[in-house]
C-alpha cells in the first residue's frame, strides 16, 4: 500500500534518513521504533512530502507519489497524525474537525461530524469550545479526529501517547486496535516500544537515520538487540 525504497532526508548537511525502505501493507499496522534523533518523525514528514527527500522514492496505492506535493497526496488518502497534536488552539473543536477536510474537493456532511462524535464522546460534549481547554488526551483524540476527517486510507501516528498518562496512553492505543479492525493501514512512530511491538504486525528500528532490525514485530520483541535498547525492564 504504501512502499518507501532508499529514501533519504537530509537538514543542510546533516543526513537525517539514509536509505531507509519500509512497506506498509493493507491493513497492516507497522510501528517505527528509535532513541530520540534517530530519524523517526523525519521519516513521517518525508512520507507526507513536508521535507523534501535528498534520494529515493515513494508509493503509494501503486502510483509513484515522490514528486506531489503534500496537500495532493493528503488527498489521496495519506494522512499525518503529527506529534504533539497541533491543535489550533483558538478554533472550536468542530472546527478543528472541519480543518481535517480542508483539501478534499467535496464538502463534509453533518453525518460526518456526527460519526466523530459518535467515536469521541467527549469532544461530542466540547464541539462548540476551543480547543485550547481540552485535556492533553482529548487534544490526542481531536487530532486523530481531524485526520479522519480528511478520509485516509493510511494514517501516520507520530509519538500518540507522548504527555498521556497510562490510561490515556491505553485509550489511544485501543483506538489505534479499533481503527485497524476496521480496515485501517497505520504507520506508527511512538516511545513506547513495548506497546507498538505489541500492536503491530511489522517492524522498523532506526538509529541515526538508517534502518538496522525490519521485520515481524512478534520476532523483534524476542531480538536481544530490540530488548536490551528499547524495551528495559518491560522486557
Amino acid at each position: 500500500m504504501l512502499e518507501a525504497a532508499h529514501l533519504s532526508a537530509a537538514y543542510g548537511p546533516v543526513r537525517a534518513l539514509d536509505d531507509v525502505s519500509l512497506t506498509v501493507g493493507q491493513g497492516e499496522v507497522m510501528a517505527v521504533l528509535g532513541a530520540n534523533g534517530a530519524g523517526k518523525s523525519t521519516l513521517l514528514r518525508t512520507l507526507l512530502g513536508l521535507m523534501p527527500g535528498a534520494g529515493g522514492s515513494v508509493r503509494f496505492l501503486g502510483e509513484d507519489i515522490t514528486k506531489l506535493s503534500a496537500p495532493e497526496r493528503v488527498r489521496r488518502g495519506l494522512v499525518l497524525v503529527p506529534e504533539g497534536r497541533r491543535v489550533l488552539t483558538s478554533l472550536t473543536v468542530e472546527e478543528n474537525l472541519l480543518m481535517g477536510a480542508y483539501t478534499r474537493r467535496d464538502t463534509p456532511g453533518q453525518a460526518e461530524l456526527d460519526a466523530i462524535y459518535d467515536r469521541f464522546s467527549n469532544l461530542a460534549a466540547r464541539r462548540h469550545m476551543k480547543a485550547g481547554v481540552l485535556s492533553g488526551g482529548e487534544q490526542q483524540m481531536l487530532a486523530i479526529g481531524r485526520a479522519m476527517m480528511a478520509k485516509p486510507k493510511l494514517i501516520m501516528l507520530d509519538e500518540p501517547s507522548l504527555g498521556l498518562s497510562p490510561r490515556l496512553t491505553a485509550e489511544v492505543f485501543a483506538l489505534i486496535a479499533s481503527l485497524n479492525a476496521e480496515g485501517m493501514s497505520i504507520l506508527l512512530v511512538e516511545q513506547n516500544a513495548l506497546l507498538a511491538l505489541e500492536a503491530s504486525r511489522q517492524a522498523l528500528v532506526l538509529e541515526l537515520g538508517r534502518a538496522v532490525v525490519a521485520g515481524p514485530s512478534a520476532e523483534l520483541l524476542k531480538d536481544d538487540r530490540v530488548r536490551g535498547a528499547y524495551l528495559g525492564a518491560a522486557a
